[in-house]
Formats: C-alpha cells, sequence, structure tokens
C-alpha cells in the first residue's frame, strides 16, 4: 500500500544534516525498492531545509512510520512532526480517461 510522509525540521535539522546526510543517503539507497518518489522539503531561499516528503510503498502505516525512524534522520531527531497518510495517486492517471470519468460519477 502507498504511503504519503511528511516531516517537518525541528529547530536541529540543519546540524543533523550536515552529520549524518551521507548515512541518509545510504539508507535512501538501500530503501529503493520501496520509495516510490520523495524528496527535501526547502524554504524559498533554496536551501534551509523545511522537511521531507516520501511516497513509500509499504504493508502498512505502522512500517511507514518506522522507515522514518530507521532512516539516520529520524534516528537522530532530524524532525519535529511525522505525518504517515494512505495515498491514492491521481496525477498522472493510474489508467488513461480516470479523471474524466470521476468528473461523471
Amino acid at each position: 500500500m502507498l504511503f504519503a510522509v511528511w516531516c517537518t525540521a525541528g529547530e536541529r535539522a540543519e546540524e543533523i544534516r550536515a552529520k549524518w546526510r551521507r548515512q541518509h543517503f545510504r539508507y535512501i539507497v538501500s530503501q529503493r525498492s520501496v520509495i516510490r518518489t520523495g524528496g527535501a522539503l526547502f524554504a524559498e531561499d533554496g536551501h534551509t531545509i523545511r522537511g521531507m516528503l516520501q511516497v513509500l510503498d509499504l504493508p502498512d502505516r505502522e512500517a511507514a512510520y518506522q522507515w522514518v525512524l530507521d532512516d539516520p534522520f529520524g534516528r537522530e531527531g532530524m524532525w519535529a512532526t511525522i505525518s504517515v497518510e494512505a495515498f491514492h495517486p491521481r496525477i498522472p492517471e493510474p489508467e488513461p480517461g480516470f479523471l474524466e470519468a470521476q468528473v461523471m460519477r
């Protein structure tokens, strides 16, 4: 099942990011099979980390939450908040004509 994971940066995010970035990317590389899309969220300056958004294919909400905690950023307390919600992608369309069919419902 797909889950959208949205994390907001805590007060020590820049410090944690600088120290654990390499280990975080090792984790991301090892988890490619469950990551559908995602990345960092930044302030408008393009440098200040604001959070992370990932779409993960995992069995349940608890597994998605644990995935965040197993990441070095999560383990080291980078995130002030962690939100996990079931995700049903609609764009791009899961099949041609899906959106038009929704209009007619």
